[in-house]
């Protein structure tokens, strides 16, 4: 059984061990030559919990380019070679430009963690699209461990940014904190905006409370800041990508861009 919370787990981006894919032909992505990218992988029970992703061989330097984002459980073999006993094609969830799956960047993370007594996964995965704005955005893909599978369990988004020119900020931060038996997301949706610097910026926080329902968890409602203060104690947050607040969180506060 897992503890209740674990560390995160995040690794080097490198090519896909052997086992992950078993391509009868060359991999290709829309028709062109691809390559197999693991980019996590973290302990989950008696297996592992990999994100790979098939991504195009031929990329511009500057633009976005095609992917095809994984999320998988399995072990390795006794010859080192990995045995995948399912996985989910979660590019559809992913921030795209125009096609699913088209990013210029993506990172990963895998955090493990118990609710009522059952095996979660917490696979965080991070996409950019190019351009002068940086457009990003993370979802947090939550699964339900058992009997060899991933069970869907919910799909978060917690974090992103963009940038419009001078006169435009957009930031997404959240908190993702586990109790016995329900998950809270602290979202704070930062906008500043003005014809010139400096912007104004606007913040609005939100604390949905998720229960655990038959297996998924389910968005029970808001909860108020001083009921999160008497739950918190009784929480434990899950690590983020980024905790860095390029946007502060406020009510009608200038800032420069």
């Amino acid at each position: 059984m897992f503890p209740l919370l674990l560390f995160l787990a995040v690794s080097l981006p490198h090519p896909c061990d052997a086992g992950i894919v078993r391509p009868s032909r060359p991999l290709t992505i829309n028709g062109q030559p691809a390559v197999c990218v693991q980019y996590v992988t973290a302990a989950a029970g008696d297996g592992s919990v990999v994100v790979y992703a098939i991504e195009a061989v031929d990329r511009p330097k500057y633009s976005d380019f095609p992917h095809q984002v994984f999320v998988a459980l399995g072990r390795r073999r006794a010859d080192k070679a990995w045995k995948l006993s399912d996985r989910h094609d979660v590019t559809a969830t992913l921030l795209s430009a125009e096609d699913f799956g088209n990013f210029i960047l993506m990172d990963a993370r895998v955090d493990r963690f118990t609710l009522a007594g059952a095996r979660f996964v917490d696979a965080g995965v991070s996409a950019t699209i190019s351009g002068s704005g940086r457009i990003s955005a993370t979802k947090d893909l939550l699964f339900r461990v058992e009997g060899g599978k991933l069970l869907p369990a919910a799909t978060l988004e917690t974090e992103g940014y963009a940038r419009g020119g001078v006169s435009f900020l957009h930031q997404i931060t959240s908190e993702l904190l586990v109790g016995k038996d329900e998950v809270v997301q602290v979202k704070r949706d930062r906008l500043a905006r003005g014809r010139i610097p400096p912007l104004t910026v606007h913040c609005k926080v939100s604390r949905t409370l998720y229960k655990l329902i038959d297996g998924r968890l389910e968005r029970s409602g808001e909860i108020d800041a001083s009921e999160l203060e008497r739950l918190r104690p009784r929480l434990r947050p899950l690590p983020r990508f980024d905790t860095r607040e390029i946007v502060p969180c406020c009510a009608g506060c200038s800032i420069s861009n």
